[in-house]
């Protein structure tokens, strides 16, 4: 019994693990994102 526990209970720390993750690239990628288009409408405005 206590073994059936401590499995779920590892893999419920390493789901917590991979969302925490995850969210960490998710915000990440919307950063770059977000900065490449601010380069990019800046780089258009200086060409016209």
């Amino acid at each position: 019994m206590s073994f059936l526990f401590l499995f779920i209970c590892n893999f419920g720390c390493w789901l917590l693990v991979v969302g925490c993750w995850m969210l960490v690239v998710g915000c990440w990628l919307l950063v770059v994102g977000c900065w490449k288009l601010i380069l990019y409408l800046y780089a258009r405005k200086i060409t016209y």
